[in-house]
């Protein structure tokens, strides 16, 4: 049987310590004990966000917890809708976010379909890391 993940178990994955999740969940009013809606796996980033949290310290962590809660940001209606389709049906989960980060308008979040896995990559590397699939 798999355990299901708590929101302070994948805020740990980040790379968090113990006393910053804590003090996140304190201040948002959410238990320890509250369990994501979905595994999210391992967290990564491509070179593009990471250069953007070096380069204008963009912060992650407010859109991975929106993507955690099922608050998908700037999608269609009927993207959202498949998204929680998704959750039940087991295929790859995805938010848009938008954001200031020098020429950069928007964060993507991708879950695998197997969720063992959770990336956050910019627009323009998107067809790079997920290329299109030959007809």
């Amino acid at each position: 049987m798999k355990m299901e993940m708590t929101i302070y178990d994948a805020l740990l994955a980040t790379e968090v310590s113990e006393e910053i999740a804590t003090a996140i969940l304190d201040a948002l009013d959410i238990k320890k004990s509250s369990v994501l809606a979905f595994e999210p796996g391992r967290m990564l980033v491509t070179r593009g966000v990471r250069k953007l949290e070096k380069e204008v310290q963009l912060n992650t962590l407010p859109y991975l917890m929106r993507h955690w809660v099922c608050d998908w940001g700037e999608l269609e209606e009927e993207d959202k809708l498949a998204n929680f389709q998704a959750l039940r049906n087991g295929t790859r989960l995805f938010s848009t976010y938008r954001i200031d980060a020098g020429d950069e308008t928007k964060l993507c979040i991708c879950t695998a379909a197997d969720r063992s896995y959770t990336l956050l990559l910019l627009p323009i590397e998107y067809g790079i890391v997920f290329p299109a699939k030959p007809d």
